[in-house]
């Protein structure tokens, strides 16, 4: 990124795909045709001193009608 290596601060790039394994059947309140999804985004992780911060845009690529889609993501905290 450019950035000094004390700040810490990780870009990325990534592509996600998936689909849920029953088709066409309704799970957790969301509908599934069998078809997969896909997305792509870049984000920003920060290990900042009170712990990981992570913000994340993404774009659906292809997606269904009813799928509801979220541009940013920010996430902060330990993982499990």
């Amino acid at each position: 990124m450019g950035l000094p290596s004390e700040f810490d601060i990780k870009g990325k790039a990534f592509v996600d795909a998936g689909t849920l394994r029953i088709a066409k059947t309704q799970f957790a309140g969301n509908t599934d045709t069998g078809k997969i999804r896909l997305a792509a985004g870049v984000g920003l992780a920060w290990k900042s001193p009170f712990g990981p911060i992570r913000v994340d845009l993404a774009q659906a690529i292809v997606k269904e009608p009813f799928d509801e889609t979220e541009l940013v993501h920010f996430s902060f905290g330990t993982r499990f």
